[in-house]
């Protein structure tokens, strides 16, 4: 199922080294924050798939869950802003 292979994804959303994987798991949890609030049978999918995962994602899952897309692209901006700064990323 889709949202099982966003789910996967969403273990890079942690990665601070590849801003290509990054991008994989910050896109992979704003998509399942976004279409959670459009679509019950999406979130149903992702509390079901949350059953299944490790503790950090499941954690990842519950952020997405009740914060929303917007403070998921917020986290993202800030996570890149704080990279680039950093100098990890361009």
């Amino acid at each position: 199922m889709y949202v099982d292979k966003l789910v996967d994804q969403l273990q890079f959303f942690d990665e601070r080294e590849d801003e290509a994987l990054f991008f994989a798991g910050g896109t992979a949890k704003w998509s399942l924050a976004s279409n959670a609030q459009t679509y019950p049978a999406v979130r149903s999918a992702i509390e079901e798939s949350k059953l299944k995962a490790n503790k950090r994602t499941q954690e990842l899952i519950t952020d997405l869950l009740t914060s929303g897309p917007a403070t998921v692209k917020q986290q993202i901006v800030e996570i890149i802003r704080t990279q680039k700064e950093s100098g990890k990323w361009q």
